[in-house]
């Protein structure tokens, strides 16, 4: 098992160290110019989503406050009924939030997880021995 395991970590560390250049254009690519706009972007448009739906509820309370005790009329209220434009304007945003959001995070994670996978990488590369100390550190962190 110890050989398999060692055989294992040669190769991707081989890998590493022959291959550097296609292990940076990997990088590059996990971090491309456009991949980090595209995720402030979307982080940005989040914020502005979020902010909306604040926005949205501070609209609604009073509103439905009034109308439960009665501070407007019906047909006043029937005027506001385009509140159902706003409600199904907020289902969206939360509905985007909440995948544009998990988008960034998984963004966020992978490149995260790349970066420690990297350093971690790099610094087995040419193990002489599999230590256990070696072994749980790869194990933990690739």
């Amino acid at each position: 098992m110890k050989q398999i395991v060692w055989g294992r970590i040669f190769d991707v560390t081989a890998l590493f160290f022959d291959d550097i250049i296609a292990f940076r254009g990997m990088m590059h690519q996990q971090r491309s110019v456009e991949t980090e706009k595209e995720m402030k972007r979307r982080k940005r448009e989040v914020g502005q989503a979020q902010k909306r739906i604040a926005e949205l509820d501070r609209i609604f309370k009073p509103i439905y406050e009034d109308d439960i005790s009665g501070a407007i009329s019906n047909d006043r209220f029937l005027f506001l009924k385009l509140s159902a434009e706003y409600e199904a304007e907020q289902r969206e945003l939360e509905e985007k939030v909440k995948s544009e959001q998990q988008e960034v995070d998984t963004y966020e994670q992978n490149k995260s997880d790349f970066d420690s996978f990297s350093a971690i990488t790099h610094k087995y590369v040419g193990i002489k021995e599999l230590t256990p100390q070696s072994s749980m550190n790869l194990s933990k962190k690739s």
